[in-house]
């Protein structure tokens, strides 16, 4: 069984390894007054850089903020979006950049092989030109 596995989580490793993620927010910066929302797009590739579609994405928020979902299906061209607003910021609470953790958990078969990028949101004080 552990062969099974082994060997499992070795071909999963390398053919994940041929997989390229990026992302980013557009806008790059919103305001921190709980309303001002950016979109994140996911871009996941194959080997020679072909779009891959159907692979599911989640999404951790590692800061003060809301994420619209969790979990997305890359579409054609290979991209998940995600809808992000910034929490309102305060004396307890200031505005600050916001780390958000993209997982792409689609690449193993028996073992779960995770693949990953972080996007920043740039969050600004409210009174700050986004």
């Amino acid at each position: 069984m552990l062969a099974v596995l082994g060997g499992s989580w070795t071909l999963d490793s390398v053919r994940a390894g041929g997989v390229q993620m990026s992302a980013a927010a557009s806008p790059a910066r919103v305001v921190a007054d709980g309303i001002s929302r950016t979109v994140l797009t996911v871009q996941v590739r194959g080997p020679g850089g072909v779009p891959r579609r159907g692979d599911t994405v989640e999404a951790i928020n590692l800061g003060p903020g809301l994420l619209d979902r969790t979990r997305a299906l890359t579409d054609a061209r290979g991209q998940a979006r995600f809808g992000f607003v910034a929490a309102r910021s305060s004396r307890y609470r200031p505005a600050r950049p916001v780390p958000v953790q993209f997982i792409n958990v689609s690449l193993g078969q028996l073992i779960e092989v995770r693949k990953s990028v972080v996007a920043v949101v740039d969050v600004v004080a409210p009174g700050k030109r986004p």
